[in-house]
């Protein structure tokens, strides 16, 4: 009874119980409710609440369960513990490492909290840590992030494109794309810290994925051409080459970029614009971006993730799978509008951003 009380005054929060009055009670009658670290010793969520969110964010996760029509101990314990684990990946950031978001995903906060953990375990539990740091996420976000299995190999889309139709990719593991620091090449002239995508930029050029162009610039605003987004993601998947790659007629012999389209076409990421030319020189499109993204980790076939852009229906159906699945993760997010602008043509700017933070990984600054 006492426990059900205490649930009603966290729903109805009566207006002569201040927020903060709400908070404390979840410790002053913690065991009454079942979720001290006595009564609970496998789940450490209160004590991530108590310990690692700030008053801020621990007003957050009361404002949300003190909105929500629980009726049952039960169903308040879940929301509580749900909105905490939300709260703390969302909190969590690069600076802080994966492992601080793995304070939050274990299996058995998960379970506390009724999220399905999906194909989430604690062997692959880097991997998903490394996508969902510092995002925010809906329980059904998480949910659909988590049933995806990283590393599984994508169903194809059978689409034909302008840009980069093919069947799907091989599937890697995430978790072994992650990089290491060898060498801190000069920073780009044109770039500096003010640039809204200085810190992924600086972190490709640190694993010397991407490079300059005249001279020593980045030319963030320029457009970027398929054979250079081929390199970047050649490079930052760490892809090997296999005996299938595809002869293109506009791919010389010696070409800087040859090896990595024979990479790329081996690999399922490619097919070019028609059957014997792979399009050199021609710019890339944002969606055929997201598409050579997402078959390069294998997931240009996941289905069920809904799309909010207004424009979301001028999105080629080849590469609906695509951009939803990147949208899921955070990487991609349109424009102020709320426009993705599918066809638009991506600059290397915005690729770096959105392959940088896919690659989420904090790098130590090297003297």
């Amino acid at each position: 009874m006492l426990a059900a009380c205490i649930v009603s005054l966290y729903v109805s929060n009566p207006q002569n119980v201040e927020l903060n009055d709400s908070v404390d009670l979840s410790f002053t009658y913690a065991d009454e409710l079942g979720i001290s670290d006595s009564a609970q010793s496998d789940v450490s969520l209160m004590r991530l609440y108590r310990d690692s969110l700030s008053q801020g964010q621990r007003s957050n996760v009361m404002s949300v369960v003190n909105s929500i029509g629980v009726v049952s101990v039960k169903g308040f314990i879940e929301k509580l513990y749900e909105t905490i684990i939300l709260e703390g990946i969302k909190s969590s950031q690069s600076s802080l490492g994966s492992g601080y978001v793995l304070d939050y995903i274990t299996e058995k906060n998960l379970a506390a909290a009724n999220i399905n953990k999906g194909k989430f375990t604690s062997s692959n539990a880097n991997s998903y840590a490394l996508l969902i740091a510092g995002k925010t996420l809906t329980k059904s976000g998480l949910e659909t992030i988590l049933a995806t299995q990283i590393g599984s190999s994508g169903d194809g889309d059978g689409g034909t494109s302008s840009g980069s139709s093919s069947s799907g990719g091989s599937g890697i593991q995430i978790s072994n794309i992650v990089p290491s620091v060898s060498v801190k090449p000069t920073m780009f002239s044109d770039i500096n810290e003010s640039h809204w995508a200085f810190k992924q930029i600086d972190f490709l050029r640190r694993q010397n994925i991407i490079s300059g162009k005249d001279g020593n610039n980045f030319c963030p605003n320029d457009y970027l051409k398929r054979e250079e987004l081929t390199k970047i993601i050649v490079e930052a998947f760490k892809l090997a080459g296999t005996d299938n790659a595809m002869n293109f007629k506009d791919v010389a012999e010696g070409a800087w970029y040859k090896n990595y389209i024979n990479v790329a076409s081996s690999n399922g990421i490619i097919n070019g614009i028609s059957e014997d030319s792979f399009g050199v020189g021609k710019n890339i499109t944002r969606q055929d971006l997201c598409v050579m993204i997402a078959r390069a980790l294998g997931k240009d076939s996941v289905k069920g993730a809904e799309m909010t852009f207004a424009d979301k229906d001028e999105i080629s159906s080849y590469a609906v799978s695509a951009v939803s699945y990147l949208n899921l993760l955070c990487v991609v997010n349109g424009y102020e509008d709320n426009t993705f602008r599918p066809r638009d043509l991506c600059t290397r700017a915005e690729a770096a951003k959105i392959i940088g933070d896919i690659l989420n990984y904090e790098v130590k600054e090297i003297e």
